[in-house]
């Protein structure tokens, strides 16, 4: 039997080129159980509990699957979600995104009432299931247009002990549909027009569905348009954008909401990643 020390030096030398120091970690962490890295350290030298497991993960990560899909789930800030090939692998910048609405949300609403929350093209569920644990006094919905994306992202709430309302549609449809008022919308839609500018194994291996979109901005367009007859008095927009995105929201955002407030903000490497928009130009209940 091997010790987990072992194993972390054997897969250093075994596949430099497929996973990184923190997928080792990652890999470690699933084989024997562990809910953090503390706990790893701790038994580092002790034997690793499961190498059948192990044994599985290195033979799909060698074949090219990433990481996140050859263990099955991945970590997202505190939460740890179930990932399949039906969904997007989360990412950090969709970190930065949630703990950005996080704050300003808390601002604008901190304990004042009950708010209603919707994320667009939930995939996993992510900002969904992370907003709800995370915002007070808030009713938080998820939509989709994949009934298997659904599936993974209503599997994820229960995981993380999360009340999520989910319905399957395109954008803002089944709000519009069900006549849900909201008060804030986040979404991380597609936004690749190129497809040649996607990395090889990131193409080969998570659903386009999530990834391409032409003309870039063609999914905000359909949130734009429709924001009037889902929003109540005020309602807030949070999105993560393509970082040569500015130019193009820009126009959309004074065609549709040309009183609205908005800012761009940049990610940790200094790449403008961020769309929020406030707007409160009519009042609807």
């Amino acid at each position: 039997m091997a010790s987990n020390r072992e194993l972390y030096f054997e897969l250093k030398k075994l596949v430099p080129m497929k996973v990184n120091d923190s997928a080792i970690k990652l890999i470690l962490l699933d084989i024997n159980g562990f809910a953090s890295f503390s706990e790893l350290v701790k038994h580092f030298d002790e034997q690793a509990k499961d190498l059948d497991r192990y044994q599985e993960i290195i033979s799909r990560v060698m074949a090219g699957v990433p990481i996140q899909y050859a263990l099955g789930h991945a970590p997202f800030l505190e939460l740890d979600l179930i990932v399949t090939p039906d969904v997007l692998i989360p990412r950090p910048e969709t970190e930065e995104l949630v703990l950005f609405a996080e704050k300003i949300i808390n601002k604008e609403y901190l304990g004042q009432r009950e708010i209603k929350i919707a994320d667009i093209g939930t995939g996993s569920g992510a900002i969904a299931i992370f907003l709800n644990k995370r915002i007070f006094k808030s009713t938080v919905f998820a939509s989709d247009i994949s009934s298997k994306v659904l599936a993974v992202a209503k599997e994820n709430a229960i995981k993380n002990d999360s009340k999520i309302t989910f319905y399957e549609g395109n954008m803002l449809i089944p709000f519009l549909q069900e006549k849900i008022k909201l008060d804030v919308i986040i979404s991380n839609p597609p936004y690749i027009e190129d497809e040649t500018t996607i990395d090889d194994n990131v193409f080969l291996n998570e659903p386009h569905l999530a990834l391409l979109a032409k003309p870039a901005s063609q999914y905000y367009e359909e949130i734009f348009k429709n924001v009037h007859a889902v929003m109540k008095k005020v309602i807030l927009l949070f999105f993560e954008i393509g970082e040569n995105m500015e130019g193009a929201l820009t126009l959309l955002i004074k065609k549709y909401l040309p009183l609205a407030d908005y800012e761009f903000h940049k990610d940790i490497y200094g790449k403008t990643r961020f769309l929020y928009i406030r707007n409160d130009t009519y009042e609807q209940e």
